[in-house]
């Protein structure tokens, strides 16, 4: 995993439980499995590497300076935890093989997309999804809104560099809408 600093690794096949209330200022990288009877927050500027296919995006308070990034999923949705509020959310996936993204977005900071590898990632449709902070989408591919209607609102800036940023479905009955407070700058991508 490509960290520096201090940082724990969960590796595969492992599960680490947290049944003590629990703040991370450092980094943490899951490819095992995080369980909690206690409190986890993640503090300013700690980071969270989802770095294994599926598995559970632990429950926990996420300052909107932490940061939750996403680099394993692969042929599957998570099996939990991706309904949460987060602080940023780094969506990097280079072997992603499927429509799959976070069930809810709701995030206190910022939305960040850089890769889906060819392939569609979808929210759940039919919500109203949140950015807090700036929505910047360099890479992949994202749709708002399949066979229901839905938004997204984005208290920040909407910078789009590279990728597509899809608010509709073409052939079905899912309409997206784009609420911006700030600007809307699109030097590439869609």
């Amino acid at each position: 995993a490509p960290v520096s600093g201090d940082y724990l690794v969960i590796r595969s096949g492992h599960t680490i439980t947290i049944n003590t209330a629990f703040a991370s200022s450092n980094t943490i990288v899951n490819n095992g499995a995080i369980t909690t009877t206690a409190s986890l927050t993640f503090n300013s500027g700690a980071t969270y590497i989802h770095y294994l296919n599926r598995g559970t995006i632990p429950t926990a308070t996420w300052n909107a300076s932490s940061n939750c990034m996403i680099t394993g999923i692969t042929d599957g949705p998570f099996d939990g935890g991706s309904n949460q509020t987060f602080g940023n959310v780094i969506w990097n996936c280079a072997s992603q093989a499927g429509t799959y993204f976070l069930d809810a977005v709701n995030i206190a900071g910022d939305l960040i997309v850089q890769n889906t590898n060819g392939f569609e990632a979808r929210p759940t449709d039919g919500r109203a999804n949140t950015v807090g902070g700036n929505y910047y989408q360099n890479g992949g591919y994202i749709r708002w809104a399949y066979s229901l209607p839905s938004s997204l609102t984005v208290s920040g800036n909407v910078v789009i560099s590279g990728g597509e940023c899809r608010l509709s479905n073409l052939t079905g009955d899912g309409v997206g809408t784009l609420n911006i407070n700030g600007d809307l700058t699109i030097s590439g991508g869609v």
